[in-house]
């Protein structure tokens, strides 16, 4: 990491520094993620290495709401793991969610794009971006990872027993 953006009420504001020294760390990636973000890093016009991999159209930091609802949420429905969307069809798509009580809700729609949007903004539940951490270090795990490297890699000042 070679700078962070910090969401103020102002605003974002990008800082050559993590928070803490916790924040100091590398990260292993996969394999298979590599390629991706070579690509992006190859692909921006001012090949640098502060370049952000979450940025919007035109570059800027994403600020936590809009990756959640123009991002993360359609990826959740386009993974099957927030409600449902169905092509029924020739233009037909049907999208179900579930509300806050548990009742099933469904539309019906005539391009893809819509039912998710639609699914996005209104279904319940659904995972946090935060769970990714905890199954990234699952899967290095049951890579044969140490528990111990993994906790001191996520910047965790020490292990909780249970």
């Amino acid at each position: 990491m070679v700078q962070v953006a910090e969401e103020t009420h102002g605003g974002i504001v990008l800082r050559p520094y993590p928070k803490s020294r916790a924040g100091v760390r590398t990260v292993p990636l996969l394999g298979f993620r590599l390629a991706p973000l070579r690509e992006l890093h190859a692909a921006t016009d001012d090949p640098d290495p502060r370049t952000l991999v979450f940025r919007d159209r035109v570059g800027r930091p994403l600020r936590r709401s809009n990756f959640r609802r123009r991002i993360w949420l359609p990826s959740l429905v386009r993974a099957g793991l927030l409600g449902q969307v169905v092509n029924t069809g020739s233009h037909r798509f049907r999208a179900t969610w579930p509300d806050r009580e548990g009742v099933e809700w469904s539309a019906e729609f005539t391009t893809e794009r819509e039912p998710v949007a639609c699914v996005a903004a209104k279904a319940v539940g659904g995972m946090r971006f935060h769970d990714l951490r905890h199954a990234y270090a699952t899967w290095l795990v049951t890579d044969g990872v140490r528990s111990t490297w993994c906790s001191g890699s996520w910047g965790t000042s020490r292990r909780r027993r249970r």
